[in-house]
């Protein structure tokens, strides 16, 4: 989500059409501008207290009805306090400025009660706020605190804020842990990206996972965790049957790179960006005359997955995509995004069930989806429901795909993001010799109560017929390796 800076602060998949926007900080307007023309049904209401960055507020809004301006910003309290405002537009603040040291200028500034005016904008509106969008230079500590403590949380769709560091915000870092674990009590963490930006949504990710992979966590605190934990990539594995800590889980990382993907800091946030945005793992054009590559998706979900619609965009428009996903309650949305994203020339296939080691009947758990809430945020919604589904064997259902397209000898791509069925998809197509028959692997790895110890015994089997060639974060991405004692046109389209 971060790679798409400014657009992961103005249009929200969990909420594509929002009626009623509240921003504090205001600045100069350019987001209430984005708000204003993304969405024509929108009401904003802009909370800004410094006068120079409100008069320019009403020089380019005041005419609009759709608008409401409020000269006055938000704090845990009401008061008069001084802000420093001979900085730049971004940095006019209580807790310090960006400008010249040399004159300072001050302004007496007008703060209210978050709380009392959230109150106020849904008892004129007649009803719940959308989105909170939160930009004001430090005072987002006390506002949260404030809105938290009030059950505000809650009762919002989506709420996003920009964090900001300042020596005089008092007890500033263990504040910010404080709030973050307030925060997922009752949301769930939607994106983080370059500013310091982080979206938190009241409203559950569409998702679904076999059940046997849920262990000691509720239902709910599963969904607002975002599902399945990942594991890393790139792994040390001394022997097949080591277990290095990165198989159960990703590595700390204080500062990640994927809240610079926008803007990436350093190398390894370029690779993590080239990997994220799918332009590592895209499918090389086929020479003239060769038919078009085949791609094999498993874990397609609802279709709205940024990373496999980044590589389908970055590949062939002619590819082949045939995607599996067994929950029922998803497929409407993915046949949906299915009609939206395939390009002229190409052709996608919808297999309504997941893959495994076997035939098997599977009991999944799903949220969202079909028949998905657009009303206010409930707190049932995180529970989600089951649903018993198919599962095939990964080889025969690979088989099946190779047959129809003309009894292909190679597949170019198999991209796996199905929240645990890895472990034995790979298990099984290492087994029939499938494996060394697919030109390219694009794999995220999971952990909780999926199978993860096994990860090196399948790190070893993918070794025998592949290379490692990108890794960021859970994603790998292995390339098939010539036969021993060929020429490099003997891996032609897929090196």
């Amino acid at each position: 989500r971060g790679l798409r800076q400014p657009q992961c602060r103005i249009a929200w998949d969990e909420v594509p059409r929002p009626r009623l926007i509240v921003e504090f900080g205001g600045n100069v307007g350019d987001d209430l501008q984005a708000f204003v023309e993304s969405y024509p049904e929108v009401r904003v209401h802009s909370f800004e207290p410094v006068r120079k960055f409100f008069k320019r507020l009403e020089g380019r809004f005041g005419g609009n009805s759709r608008v409401v301006l409020h000269e006055v910003g938000a704090s845990d309290k009401d008061a008069v306090v001084s802000f420093r405002t001979d900085g730049d537009q971004a940095g006019s603040s209580q807790f310090g400025h960006v400008g010249d040291e040399e004159a300072p200028v001050w302004d007496e500034v007008h703060l209210g009660d978050a709380h009392a005016l959230l109150g106020a904008v849904v008892a004129a509106e007649g009803r719940p706020i959308d989105v909170l969008s939160i930009n004001c230079e430090g005072c987002e500590y006390a506002i949260l605190e404030r809105l938290a403590d009030k059950g505000w949380l809650s009762r919002v769709k989506f709420l996003q804020v920009s964090w900001h560091v300042s020596s005089e915000i008092p007890d500033r870092i263990r504040r910010r842990c404080r709030l973050v674990e307030r925060l997922r009590q009752v949301l769930r963490p939607s994106y983080i990206s370059d500013f310091a930006w982080e979206g938190w949504a009241a409203v559950e990710r569409p998702y679904a996972v076999d059940a046997r992979y849920v262990r000691d966590v509720s239902w709910a605190d599963f969904a607002r965790g975002n599902g399945l934990p990942q594991a890393q990539s790139d792994l040390f594995c001394a022997s097949p049957s080591a277990v290095p800590p990165g198989a159960g889980e990703l590595d700390p990382d204080p500062d990640p790179a994927t809240a610079h993907l926008t803007y990436p800091q350093t190398r390894r946030d370029d690779e993590v960006a080239a990997v994220l945005d799918g332009a590592a793992l895209a499918l090389p054009r086929p020479s003239l005359g060769e038919p078009p590559p085949v791609l094999v998706e498993v874990g397609a979900g609802a279709g709205i997955g940024l990373r496999i619609r980044a590589l389908m965009g970055r590949s062939p428009p002619q590819v082949r995509v045939h995607s599996f996903e067994p929950s029922e309650a998803l497929r409407p949305s993915l046949l949906a995004a299915a009609d939206r994203s395939t390009q002229p020339g190409g052709r996608r296939t919808i297999w309504p069930f997941g893959l495994s080691d076997a035939d098997r009947p599977a009991e999944l758990r799903h949220w969202g989806g079909d028949g998905a809430q657009e009303g206010a945020p409930a707190p049932e919604l995180w529970h989600g429901a089951s649903e018993r589904v198919g599962l095939r064997d990964a080889e025969a259902a690979l088989a099946e795909v190779a047959a129809r397209e003309g009894n292909r000898s190679m597949l170019e791509m198999l991209y796996l993001n199905c929240e645990g069925c890895e472990y034995e998809v790979l298990t099984r197509l290492a087994e029939t010799g499938r494996l060394s028959r697919i030109g390219r692997v694009v794999v995220s790895w999971h952990a909780g109560g999926a199978p993860w110890q096994r990860r090196c015994r399948i790190d070893a089997l993918l070794r025998k017929s592949h290379s490692l060639a990108k890794a960021a974060l859970s994603y790998e991405l292995w390339i098939l390796q010539a036969p021993r004692g060929a020429g490099p046109e003997a891996n032609a389209g897929v090196t």
